[in-house]
């Protein structure tokens, strides 16, 4: 029997579960809704990830690859810009600490983006510095924001997500489509372009493509084999797109990664096999790109028209605007005469100079040139730090870009053509990296016993 104002076990058991109902009901119908926000904060990532890597609309809605600089976006393009820069806004308003502490990991990649809004003031195209500059300023927030927000395995997922389908939708137009999906100009004529602009543009998407599947492809999970077959796809379309450099950087990462996680303990080894590599395989894609050059020097029957005589072209100009720089993105604009001239005289429509460190001095000048180069540097020591004391994705991810970057920017000029490519770049030089485990000591560890004595 119970006392007054007592209950039975049974009656709290009741109350309990009564309780339990429209709690549980709740914590189902919260989890509900995170998992549709999370679906759709993933989907709009992925598909600005498409967007910016200028695939599909400027296939369609521009001339040709000079254009998309030359001239203003279309309406349809402002709005899909728009909708990305709405979304960087709202992602840097709900997390606004966290996309500070990742810009401070790497402050002068904002240097560079603070460069670029000056040299409005003395760009010889004012409204296409402003434009672009403006553009650089909010993919370099979304940059922070991928930084911020994923972590390594999910940023790759993200990318592979991306880039495999526009893998699949450059296989069926170049197949299926070939009016669209392939070089229609003389000199390319036949070379897949896919769901982009050019040639060239489809082999450093799928440079990049072939990097984050190969990385899938070499760990297990369900994940593996389409990351196979997306390896496969990717040398396929750089094969097709007659994007030798590109294949060419394919291979040497392939062997390049494996050694240096061989050697990473050594620093001393690792780095001088590291830049041997690089200097040798960095030779080859001028090399192979240059081929008609190479083949003249040695004495056979070909015409000089490759990319060493629009570098000479290119550091001519640069002689005369060698501190600021012509403004960002100003140079290859459709109206100006130093570019105009350029064209005339090595006697093709070029948009930039093929080459990234040569366009970054064009336009930002000497200033801009160190800037990058600094935060380059950062971003390497950044990512050898991952590499030796991080999980091994980081680091390999991390080493992996940068190696592709730098030698991707000797023959053409994605650091700063392509937004993507801005971005990840970002995202990996202001990433924070999952520390290795700190194996657990037992009590009365000395560490001055872990190493013996040297003698």
């Amino acid at each position: 029997m119970t006392g007054y104002g007592s209950t039975s076990p049974r009656t709290d058991r009741l109350t309990r579960s009564t309780r339990a109902v429209p709690l549980a009901r709740h914590d189902v119908q919260h989890r509900m809704l995170s998992s549709i926000l999370r679906l759709l904060e993933t989907t709009i990532t992925v598909l600005i990830l498409i967007i910016i890597s200028d695939a599909i609309l400027p296939l369609f809605l521009h001339s040709g690859p000079n254009d998309l600089v030359t001239t203003p976006p279309t309406p349809l393009e402002r709005a899909a810009y728009w909708m990305g820069y709405l979304f960087t806004v709202a992602q840097v308003l709900i997390r606004p600490m966290a996309i500070l502490r990742a810009a401070r990991r790497n402050p002068w990649v904002i240097g560079v983006v603070v460069l670029a809004a000056l040299s409005i003031t003395w760009s010889v195209d004012p409204d296409t510095s402003l434009r672009r500059a403006f553009a650089l300023a909010m993919w370099t927030l979304f940059g922070l924001y991928l930084a911020a927000r994923y972590n390594t395995r999910e940023l790759l997922r993200l990318l592979g997500i991306a880039l495999g389908l526009l893998a699949i939708m450059s296989l069926a137009s170049a197949i299926l489509v070939p009016d669209y999906g392939r070089e229609v100009e003389a000199f390319t004529s036949g070379a897949w372009r896919g769901v982009f602009t050019t040639k060239n543009t489809l082999g450093e998407m799928m440079l990049l493509g072939a990097v984050v599947f190969g990385l899938f492809a070499t760990r297990r999970g369900p994940a593996r084999v389409p990351a196979m077959f997306g390896v496969l796809a990717a040398i396929v379309l750089i094969f097709f797109a007659k994007a030798t450099a590109a294949l060419l950087i394919v291979f040497v990462l392939a062997i390049t990664i494996p050694v240096v996680l061989t050697f990473r303990r050594n620093n001393a080894a690792a780095a001088l096999v590291l830049v041997l590599l690089l200097g040798v395989s960095a030779g080859a894609s001028v090399a192979i790109a240059e081929r008609d050059t190479v083949l003249s020097v040695l004495g056979k029957d070909a015409t000089l028209t490759g990319r060493t005589v629009l570098w000479a072209l290119v550091v001519d100009r640069i002689e005369d605007r060698p501190i600021l720089g012509y403004g960002y993105s100003a140079f290859w604009g459709a109206n100006g005469v130093q570019s105009t001239a350029l064209r005339t005289a090595i006697g093709w429509d070029t948009p930039h100079s093929h080459n990234g460190l040569l366009d970054v001095w064009l336009e930002v000048g000497l200033f801009g040139v160190l800037m990058l180069l600094t935060a380059y540097i950062v971003a390497l020591k950044r990512a050898w730090k991952a590499l030796r004391s991080s999980i091994e994705l980081d680091g390999v991810w991390a080493m992996t870009f940068l190696v592709m970057l730098f030698l991707g920017n000797t023959t053409e000029s994605s650091i700063n053509q392509s937004f993507l490519i801005w971005a990840v770049f970002v995202a990996v030089a202001c990433m924070k990296w999952t520390p290795l485990p700190v194996p657990s000591r037992a009590p009365g560890y000395d560490a001055s016993t872990r190493r013996g004595r040297r003698r």
